[in-house]
Formats: structure tokens, C-alpha cells, sequence
């Protein structure tokens, strides 16, 4: 009978993400749909030039999906009671490194930068 994994599948591991401030708390999150944000309709545009982009920035990475939610935590008493638009590459478990994966990160943002989307950070994980 094959081990349990170490980390439940709903726990993916955080391996790099474009922002340096964050609290070491581990917390339940909540992943919803983006609605309304700016992002959505360059997302949304398939042949468009941020996609284009994106697609060259995670080049070279083991990457499996590419998702933009809305994340934060599932209890109202939290303190973290915003929302955040969060883009996640989910990359193969084992295949990258944190400094790799910020670095990863980082080329993301700029790009969401390049196209006016200054109040997203970009989260790399394991999946």
C-alpha cells in the first residue's frame, strides 16, 4: 500500500512568490473566482499579448496550470479579511527551487506590470 503524501492535496507547498511581505501564520484560505479586476479581460483574451508574455516568463519552468483567484482566509474573525487577486503556477512538486520560483515570480509581475496590473502578486506552487 503506497505512503500517504506528506502534505494533503488541498495544502499545495509554496515554492516562490513575487512579494517579500507576508506573515508566517498558517491559516485555512478560501480560493474564489475573479469577477471584476482589470486582469480579467487580458486573461481572458487567448491570443493576446499578456498571455503571449506570461507563457515566456514561466518558459523553462515544469509548470502544469496557470490559475488567477481571488484568495484569502475562511474565517471572518481573521485579520486578513481582503481578498486579493492572486495569480498561481502550479509547477510539478520537487521541480524547482525557492529562489527559482521567486525568480519565476518576479518576470510574471513584471509582465502584469508591462500591462498596467499594478495591485497583483504572483504565488508559484506545487500541484
Amino acid at each position: 500500500m503506497a505512503e500517504p503524501p506528506a502534505v494533503p492535496p488541498n495544502c499545495p507547498t509554496l515554492v516562490g512568490r513575487s512579494t517579500i511581505v507576508y506573515d508566517n501564520e498558517v491559516y485555512e484560505k478560501l480560493l474564489d473566482p475573479v469577477e471584476k479586476h482589470a486582469v480579467v479581460p487580458l486573461w481572458n483574451d487567448s491570443a493576446g499579448p499578456l498571455r503571449h508574455k506570461i507563457r515566456e516568463a514561466v518558459k523553462g519552468v515544469d509548470w502544469n496550470a496557470i490559475d488567477i483567484f481571488r484568495c484569502g482566509s475562511t474565517s471572518l474573525g481573521h485579520c486578513h479579511l481582503v481578498r486579493p487577486v492572486i495569480p498561481f503556477v502550479s509547477v510539478e512538486p520537487g521541480s524547482i527551487t525557492w529562489m527559482s520560483g521567486r525568480a519565476v515570480a518576479l518576470k510574471y509581475r513584471d509582465v502584469l506590470r508591462e500591462h498596467g496590473i499594478h495591485d497583483v502578486e504572483v504565488e508559484i506552487k506545487e500541484s
